[in-house]
């Protein structure tokens, strides 16, 4: 049987939100990058059997998309990075192609300095959003 919990790190700065977003380009490849996000706090609701609840429990990685979870708050997103998912891949070209379409700055153009809005406008779609927790985590009982 299962049941529902809120779910939060023990500690602050230990929530992790990987945006996926991927676009084809002008040589038919896919390229997808990874955003993401370092929050502060937050807190989900999650419903787990108790066996599961054992493995959430002993886990210092909690990928909470593999439970049935879903957001209440996330706050203080503090800490962005991003990359270019199999970076080696792609020809020097194709990396052009990639930075242009994600960096709104020309003259600072780089992974870490991509703007979400801006790489919208060039075609990328967010295909897949991943939740996770490090460092331990405190459930309670809803």
């Amino acid at each position: 049987m299962s049941k529902t919990y809120t779910i939060e790190p023990e500690n602050k700065n230990c929530i992790y939100e990987e945006g996926h977003y991927c676009k084809r380009l002008s040589t038919s490849k896919r390229a997808t990058i990874i955003y993401t996000r370092n929050w502060r706090w937050g807190s989900f609701e999650i419903t787990l059997t108790e066996e599961e609840k054992e493995e959430v429990l002993k886990s210092d990685d909690i990928l909470l998309n593999s439970y049935d979870t879903s957001c209440i708050e996330m706050s203080s997103g503090w800490f962005e990075s991003v990359e270019l998912k199999n970076e080696t891949d792609f020809s020097e070209e194709e990396k052009a192609e990639i930075l242009q379409s994600i960096c709104e700055d020309e003259e600072n153009t780089c992974y870490d300095n991509c703007d979400i809005d801006f790489m919208e406008e060039n075609g990328w779609c967010l295909d897949d959003t991943k939740y996770s927790i490090v460092s331990g985590c405190i459930l309670e009982d809803l």
